[in-house]
């Protein structure tokens, strides 16, 4: 059995310019949080855990916006179901997960 890890980074309680969302830079988030996270089994992975990280860090999960960084990706990716997540969830190799919220 082999296990593809990655691990999370939360950006939270700062801003990010609207018009950066597609061609993002770490240096266009603003202020806030850089929490690096646990490193986690990709294929055991869901949104509810996902939701869960939200939850810890006191946010009410069905009132934010989540937006993630898939590593192919230039941009941001908004979170909003569980497909949404798997499909980046598959692309991924061992490396860093960034998740803003």
């Amino acid at each position: 059995i082999s296990f593809v890890l990655v691990a999370l980074r939360f950006f939270h309680g700062g801003k990010i310019s609207m018009d950066k969302l597609y061609s993002f830079s770490v240096e266009d988030y603003v202020g806030g949080m850089i929490i690096d996270y646990v490193y986690l089994d990709v294929d055991m992975f869901s949104y509810f855990e996902f939701l869960g990280y939200v939850k810890e860090f006191g946010y009410n999960s069905s009132s934010v916006v989540i937006y993630v960084w898939p590593p192919s990706c230039p941009g941001l990716v908004v979170i909003k179901v569980d497909r949404d997540l798997m499909g980046i969830c598959e692309e991924l190799k061992v490396g860093i997960f960034w998740r803003y919220i």
